[in-house]
């Protein structure tokens, strides 16, 4: 095989839809029973390829404070969209990589670059090998699980990137070759010239003997790029950063201010176990770039959070806020693996190209708004309002195991695909719970309740099978859309007013699929 591209192992052509055998017991499905046919499929014709760049990892964030340098992608050579949740790791400590776990729709024929960098003070050179665990992959018609793909780069780090910058009153010095690394001659900065800097021409590193740089006055920082390693910048007044056409790095780092905003901006913005905190709104933004926030917190106690960018990366990150929170990818995806986001009486706004948030905790006292244009993902997630309506769009939803509540309305729609509740909770206290599937909507062992009116929909199948769908003053419905579709009920209970109730579907020439434990079904 080929160095340029390994894909997941033996390629198989199921049924004209490209399928691996893998090499970790996983196993592959395709949706629906029909005859398939067997053939050894061609390299690019993979269902799911890793191939490489040829790229050299060199610098931290390619030298410009940028994410890094592109490695391998990703590539779905299917003619659908295809969801694929992955982990990544590499075999050095000289290189990191800038996610490690994600979940993402790639369009049809389209690839999802991974990118790595120098990991100061960690050095070396070599050859490295890339390793992607695929999770799940899904497509339509098509699936497969714990997967894994490898991929080698080469890489030449300096090393000694984490080293202060020099004398030990120096706290920062301008990064003339752009390597991340204090060299001999670079100018050495004071604390009062490395808190007010202003050359959009230069790189700018800020690594003190101490991790604490405070000012009485504001903290205005402008430079071509900013590294802040080690070190807490602190005032009770504004802070704000920006990069002409770099990026800004924050490594165990973090802005505290007591009574001003905080707004950083620059072409990427990345920050690992960081905190930015006051009591006034904080700003992050990345034009057209990636927002990534690995096990950091934004924590503000009286202001709005606003994180935008084209993508944003926020696994095990907090954000935490007593008004709105909003965070915008305007051209990729939104990735709140394990985060918390969490408002005590302002509006939480999600929207991108995708959503994925497993295991979050998405919680206020006001309205919940997930939007994704392609798939929404919530498995394992609790969504939770105690006022505000809950609402969730996206191409696809799947919150399988997840916890959505509120005291309000609950709406769950899809454009095109699916909606997958499998023994997930779906409870309004006084609200209708709408939920509407563009696909097939699968609610198995499922728990849906309110005191006012249920409404399910899909376009297909509904499968209620062991679900409970109660109601105390409302009625219960079901709109499957098509004729040829089956309406599963095997096992349900469906309740209203606290005994045995009814729920009634359309069309009349729908099949019913088994026996509910409690309440009946009928046709409208």
């Amino acid at each position: 095989m080929s160095r340029s591209l390994w894909y997941l192992g033996l390629l198989l052509i199921i049924g004209g839809v490209t399928l691996g055998a893998v090499p970790t017991s996983s196993y592959s499905t395709i949706a629906g029973d029909r005859p398939v046919s067997v053939s050894v499929a061609d390299d690019d014709e993979a269902f799911l390829a890793l191939t490489e760049t040829g790229a050299t990892v060199r610098n931290p964030g390619n030298g410009n404070g940028n994410s890094g340098t592109a490695i391998a992608s990703l590539v779905n050579n299917l003619d659908s969209d295809m969801t694929v949740s992955y982990e990544a790791s590499v075999d050095t400590d000289a290189v990191s990589l800038k996610t490690t776990s994600e979940t993402t729709t790639i369009d049809r024929g389209s690839q999802e670059r991974i990118f790595a960098s120098c990991n100061p003070p960690n050095g070396g050179s070599g050859t490295a090998t890339l390793t992607v665990t695929v999770n799940e992959a899904e497509a339509a018609n098509a699936k497969i699980t714990d997967a894994t793909l490898q991929a080698q780069f080469d890489y030449d780090c300096p090393g000694n990137g984490g080293g202060h910058p020099g004398p030990p009153h120096g706290v920062a010095y301008i990064d003339t070759n752009g390597n991340g690394a204090y060299d001999d001659g670079e100018a050495i900065l004071t604390k009062s010239e490395a808190l007010s800097f202003e050359d959009e021409d230069e790189n700018l590193v800020i690594h003190p003997d101490r991790d604490r740089l405070s000012s009485r006055w504001e903290i205005e920082i402008e430079a071509r790029s900013l590294i802040v390693r080690e070190a807490t910048l602190r005032t009770n007044r504004d802070v704000s950063i920006e990069t002409e056409s770099g990026g800004v790095i924050f490594v165990d780092s973090g802005v505290s201010t007591t009574n001003g905003e905080i707004e950083i901006e620059g072409s990427s913005v990345v920050a690992s176990r960081s905190t930015f905190e006051t009591n006034r709104e904080v700003s992050i933004e990345a034009e057209d770039g990636e927002v990534s926030l690995a096990a950091s917190t934004i924590d503000t106690k009286n202001g709005k959070v606003e994180v935008k960018g084209g993508r944003i990366d926020a696994q095990n990150s907090q954000f935490r806020s007593n008004t709105k929170i909003e965070l915008t990818a305007e051209q990729g995806s939104v990735s709140l693996s394990g985060a918390t986001v969490e408002s005590v009486n302002g509006k939480v706004e999600v929207v991108g190209r995708s959503v994925s948030a497993p295991n979050a905790d998405i919680s206020t006292n006001s309205e919940i708004s997930l939007i994704g244009s392609n798939a929404v993902t919530l498995t394992g997630a609790t969504v939770d309002s105690t006022n505000g309506q809950v609402a969730v769009y996206g191409n696809s939803i799947s919150a399988r195991n997840a916890e959505i509540t509120t005291n309000s309305e609950i709406v769950l729609n899809t454009e095109n695909g699916h909606i997958d509740l499998v023994d997930s909770t779906v409870r309004s206290t006084n609200g209708e719970i709408k939920i509407s599937s563009d696909g097939l909507l699968d609610a198995t062992r499922a728990t849906v309740e309110t005191n006012s009116d249920i409404s399910l929909g899909s376009v297909g199948d509904m499968t209620l099978t062991e679900a409970t769908v109660s109601t105390v003053n409302g009625g219960i419905t079901a709109q499957l859309s098509r004729d040829s579709a089956t309406l599963s009920v095997d096992g349900t209970v469906i309740r209203v007013r606290g005994g045995s109730g009814v729920l009634v579907y359309s069309p009349d020439d729908v099949t019913v699929s088994g026996t509910p434990d409690e309440g009946t079904v009928r046709r409208d």
